[in-house]
């Protein structure tokens, strides 16, 4: 079961979102800020955050950066309501996994993160929590 963090300042559409994936068996904890869902991320270990672009303090880029800090490699998926030029490009040299424009169907949320999260474990088999220690010696933990 994937756990996903799920960040938006729009109450209604943090429910609807949690909800829906829930409904395809993942494991959501929503957040309405990025410091909060900082807060999250240093205490959990997630599959992956999806991200508003547009949040009150912190915004998705910046939340991505520092998201990506304490757990490289985790995948990580903006939402944006903005018809801004370059929105993909500044994601991409960001380290932004996808970008999804609103208004989008749900099948194309499902489709992202599941492929998203299949990539993920063809790659590396499951993701490993960034806060492991190797033993040096043997290449253990």
């Amino acid at each position: 079961m994937e756990n996903i963090l799920l960040v938006d300042d729009d109450k209604d559409f943090l429910w609807l979102l949690k909800n829906l994936l829930a409904c395809e068996g993942m494991t959501v904890l929503s957040s309405g800020t990025a410091e909060e869902a900082l807060r999250e991320l240093r205490g959990k270990t997630f599959d992956l955050v999806i991200t508003d672009l547009d949040l009150p303090g912190l915004d998705g880029f910046a939340l991505a950066q520092k998201a990506l800090k304490l757990a490289p490699g985790m995948p990580v998926i903006m939402i944006t309501g903005s018809i801004e030029p370059g929105i993909s490009e500044l994601a991409k040299k960001v380290g932004i996994a996808a970008v999804l424009f609103k208004p989008f169907h749900p099948d194309k949320l499902f489709e992202v993160v599941k492929n998203i999260i299949k990539s993920q474990i063809n790659d590396v088999g499951r993701r490993e929590p960034t806060n492991r220690q190797v033993n040096p010696k043997q290449g253990l933990p």
